[in-house]
């Protein structure tokens, strides 16, 4: 359902706000490794439809806050991390559009904040 990634957003803005009104300092974080793990499903599951609005909340929500990141666990994050890496990698004759230049930068910028906010070392595997 179309409903589904803006129905998650919704409620990590919302929860998000009430971060500001009443101080909390990590209103998801009871939530959070579900989160990470559930956006690493619907990004390898591959549905192109999805993938703009969670990468939207990876970046926005989730990887700005370094309690969010500890409940992640290691294999899910860095199941991210060879997602957005392998992404990256990946060589695209229509690179020269405005939309797929676009989809590259979120997808550089959400690797780089997986890189720089990874609480843990990496594996050899990974």
């Amino acid at each position: 359902d179309r409903n589904v990634p803006s129905l998650l957003r919704k409620c990590i803005g919302v929860a998000e706000g009430r971060k500001r009104t009443n101080g909390l300092a990590a209103p998801l974080i009871r939530r959070a490794g579900k989160i990470f793990a559930h956006i690493l499903w619907v990004l390898e599951t591959g549905d192109g439809n999805f993938v703009v609005d969670y990468v939207h909340i990876l970046r926005a929500h989730m990887l700005s806050t370094p309690e969010y990141c500890a409940r992640a666990k290691q294999g899910v994050f860095e199941g991210l991390i060879t997602f957005f890496a392998s992404r990256l990698l990946s060589t695209d004759d229509n690179i020269a559009t405005g939309e797929n230049k676009e989809e590259r930068y979120r997808g550089a910028s959400a690797f780089n904040l997986l890189v720089h906010n990874c609480p843990f070392d990496f594996s050899i595997d990974a």
